[in-house]
C-alpha cells in the first residue's frame, strides 16, 4: 500500500492541471461528455460550497476528486460528486477511497448530509466502488433522466 496525502486544492493550479493531462484520453471522453451537460466546468469547483482536491503519493498529484452544491433541486443539504479520477498506475491502491472519505468529511462539516454522483454505465468498475462504499441507486434527475448510459447513486455523509 503506497501512503496517500489528500489535501484541498485550486482546481485551476498546475498540479491539477498536470494531473488532468496525465489522465489523457480516459478524462476527456468523461469531462467532455459533462461539459456538454454543463455539469463538468472546473470553474464549479470555485463556487461557495465547492471543494476540490489532489491526492498526492511521494510528492505528485495523482488523483482528484471535487463536489459542489447539487445543481438540479434547490436545496442547501445534498452535495454532488464529480471528477473522481486516478492514475491508472495508482488505481486499486486506497487513493479513491481516500479522496471520497476527505470529499464526504469536508461536505458533511459544510452541512450537506447526502452525496450524489452520477456515473457513465461503460465503467462498472466506479460502480463497484461506489456501491462498495455505501452509495445506492436512486431515481435519474437532472439532464440523466433520459441518458441510458448514465446510473444515478447517493449516500448519506452524516
Amino acid at each position: 500500500m503506497v501512503t496517500v496525502a489528500v489535501r484541498s486544492a485550486d482546481p485551476l493550479s498546475i498540479s491539477a492541471e498536470d494531473l488532468l493531462h496525465q489522465l489523457g484520453p480516459e478524462k476527456n471522453a468523461a469531462y467532455t461528455y459533462m461539459e456538454s451537460l454543463g455539469t463538468g466546468s472546473l470553474y464549479a469547483f470555485l463556487k461557495a460550497g465547492s471543494d476540490f482536491f489532489l491526492a498526492y503519493v511521494e510528492g505528485h498529484a495523482v488523483g482528484c476528486v471535487g463536489y459542489r452544491k447539487f445543481p438540479f433541486e434547490e436545496t442547501d443539504v445534498i452535495a454532488q460528486m464529480r471528477m473522481l479520477m486516478i492514475n491508472p498506475e495508482y488505481r486499486w491502491r486506497q487513493v479513491a477511497a481516500a479522496l471520497l472519505k476527505e470529499a464526504e468529511t469536508t461536505a458533511a462539516r459544510r452541512g450537506y448530509v447526502m452525496m450524489r454522483v452520477e456515473l457513465d454505465l461503460n465503467h462498472p468498475e466506479a460502480q463497484f466502488f461506489f456501491e462498495e462504499h455505501g452509495y445506492n441507486r436512486v431515481p435519474k434527475y437532472g439532464p440523466f433522466v433520459d441518458d441510458p448510459m448514465i446510473l444515478c447513486l447517493e449516500r448519506l455523509i452524516v
